[in-house]
């Protein structure tokens, strides 16, 4: 049996917490939160939520805008979404954000751009 790494508890954690948000399922600390996981919007903002109760996370210093897309409500958005989705076109000019960087954050205790 190996021991567990100080990161393994918070990649769990993320883990199981995606599925009440995402259908999609997080592979390593490489899964990235919107391109791969399709996070975005209220479910992103539920995802951070739930990090910052449980970890005491401050996220108030992310710029929402230059990393993540919002809720799809427009039709070029949709047009967009459909795409990525079906025909894995990538669909962002925004850096990515990973789960890896996500336990980062937990580790610091508040956000810092990738």
């Amino acid at each position: 049996m190996t021991a567990e790494t100080s990161r393994e508890p918070y990649l769990r954690f993320i883990t199981e917490l995606v599925q009440d948000f995402s259908i999609y399922t997080v592979e390593d600390e490489s899964t990235r939160i919107e391109q791969d996981l399709h996070l975005r919007g209220d479910d992103l903002w539920g995802v951070l939520e739930k990090i910052t109760a449980e970890y005491g996370t401050d996220f108030s210093g992310l710029e929402w805008k230059k990393f993540f897309h919002g809720e799809y409500w427009r039709l070029r958005d949709m047009f967009w979404a459909i795409q990525n989705r079906w025909f894995g076109i990538a669909t962002t000019d925004r850096p990515e954000v990973t789960v890896g960087h996500l336990i980062d954050v937990i580790e610091r205790g508040q956000w810092f751009d990738p």
